[in-house]
Formats: C-alpha cells, sequence, structure tokens
C-alpha cells in the first residue's frame, strides 16, 4: 500500500502559502473591473454636489402653497423650466414657481418642490392642490457622503456596484490587485480540438477548457493552450507563457515515470519544485 500520498487539502495548503499578492497597478475603471482595491476610495466631493430636486414638479416658496387643498387649490404663474444638467443661476421670487425636472439644480429662493402629481402640469401657470413643506423632494448637497467619506474600502472585489460607487467618488481610475493572468497547459500527444474527427488512440482535449473557466470564474484572465509530449516544447511553453503569466497550470504528462513524464521533466529543468 502507497502511504506517501499527499492529501489534497496540505497540497492546497502549500500552493496557498506559495501564493503573493500581485503589485497593486492603476488601472482604467473598465480596466479594473474584477480586481482588488489596494486603497479606500473615498467621495472626492460632497454626494450630492448641489441641492437638487429630486422629482418633476415645480420649484416654490413652501408658503406660497401652504393654504393649497384639493377644494381649494393655489396658483402660480411658471417663470422657468430647470431641465437636469442646467447650470444657470436662477431665482424663484415670491409668488411664482419654475418647472423643474429630476436632478435639477435648485433654483435660489425655492425651498420645496411640488411634484407634478400634485398638479395640472401647467406650462404658463400651474395649479396645485396639495402643500409641500419646506424641504419637500429636495437633495440636499451632502445628503448622501460628505467629501472624503469612503465610498468603497481596501480589498473589496470590483464589481457592478463597487465600479459604480468608485465612479460616483469622482474617481476616473483605481489603485487594485488586478485579476492574475493564468496560462493553462494541457499536454499529451493523444489530444486533439473538440470537434476533429477521432482516430483510435485520441481523444478530445477538455481538461484545459474546464480548468480555463474555473480559473475565469475565480476571478481570472485564463487561457489555454495544448502541447505534444515534447520535454522541449513544454519548457518552451513555460518558459514563454511565464513572462506574462501570474499564474501556470498543467494538466497532463506525469505518469508513472521515464520518458512520458515530460511535465515533471521540464518542471524541473524550469527551476520549479515537484511533488
Amino acid at each position: 500500500m502507497t502511504t506517501d500520498l499527499v492529501p489534497v487539502e496540505a497540497h492546497l495548503a502549500d500552493i496557498l502559502a506559495a501564493i503573493r499578492p500581485l503589485t497593486p497597478v492603476r488601472l482604467g475603471l473598465e480596466e479594473a473591473e474584477g480586481g482588488v482595491l489596494a486603497e479606500d476610495a473615498v467621495a472626492l466631493c460632497p454626494l450630492p454636489s448641489f441641492d437638487n430636486s429630486g422629482m418633476d414638479g415645480y420649484a416654490v416658496h413652501a408658503a406660497d402653497v401652504a393654504a393649497a387643498a384639493p377644494g381649494a387649490p393655489v396658483t402660480l404663474p411658471v417663470t422657468d423650466e430647470i431641465p437636469a444638467g442646467d447650470t444657470r443661476v436662477l431665482t424663484v421670487a415670491p409668488g411664482t414657481s419654475a418647472r423643474i425636472m429630476t436632478g435639477a439644480l435648485m433654483p435660489a429662493g425655492a425651498d420645496a418642490v411640488v411634484p407634478v402629481e400634485w398638479t395640472d402640469g401647467g406650462v404658463k401657470q400651474v395649479t396645485i392642490s396639495q402643500p409641500a413643506p419646506a424641504g419637500n423632494a429636495i437633495r440636499r448637497r451632502g445628503g448622501d457622503v460628505d467629501e472624503g467619506d469612503v465610498m468603497v474600502g481596501t480589498g473589496a472585489l470590483l464589481g457592478p456596484a463597487q465600479l459604480g460607487l468608485v465612479a460616483a467618488g469622482g474617481h476616473r481610475m483605481a489603485l487594485v490587485r488586478p485579476r492574475p493572468r493564468v496560462e493553462v497547459i494541457a499536454t499529451g500527444n493523444e489530444l486533439i480540438d473538440p470537434g476533429t474527427p477521432l482516430v483510435p488512440g485520441q481523444i478530445w482535449e477538455s481538461n484545459g477548457y474546464m480548468l480555463a473557466a474555473a480559473a475565469r470564474q475565480a476571478g481570472g484572465r485564463a487561457r489555454r493552450h495544448r502541447v505534444r509530449d515534447d520535454p522541449v516544447a513544454v519548457v518552451t511553453a513555460l518558459e514563454e507563457l511565464s513572462v506574462s503569466a501570474d499564474v501556470l497550470v498543467t494538466t497532463g504528462g506525469v505518469s508513472m515515470g521515464g520518458d512520458h513524464d515530460v511535465v515533471k521533466a521540464a518542471l524541473e529543468r524550469f527551476s520549479v519544485s515537484f511533488r
């Protein structure tokens, strides 16, 4: 009975002990996707950065609509229209209103937004049937976060939500430990590409596809390669791929010994320990 077998758990522990975190690099947000944030991403300014309307409606003085009721509406002239992205500095005088869209800059003087659903939707003048208290439907500057608040913390995996927050904080780039580059090498003279007609003695290569997919699922950027059972070819592949790879994975080429242990022989020549 063989007694020197290494348990899977022990072998995995040895592999993990040999792994070192990748050096952080600063990448554009699209390239940073899937990386691990290496520094806190903080808000570069308060969010929102200006008082804005939380709804489509009318910017008003709350006191002007305090008495509005379904049976006794208040009618105000509409002096302007403010879409989102309008950077004009506007003022709403007492006794007037301005049509305003969601996200638009609040005009000076106005202290409430009457939702369009509480009105007749007028353009030149608007009839308002419900009072809007001061502050109604207004998103205040810094209401979400203050300048310097942490949007996404160190160690976070940058998925869609995290990237959105980093971008919302004003960052065009992020310092990340990038996704590792994984090269999967499948060796074997018997291997041929799936879909190729088989002859006796050949099999369709599948382990490379499986391992590359597993690496991508775990967060890596993986490619697969097929190499014949030739020590020189295997060493050449290891040397060429190691220049750009963070992880090399081999499958096949390790048997009972002798000339067919091409991967083991190649790894020994490549100065990599093998157990």
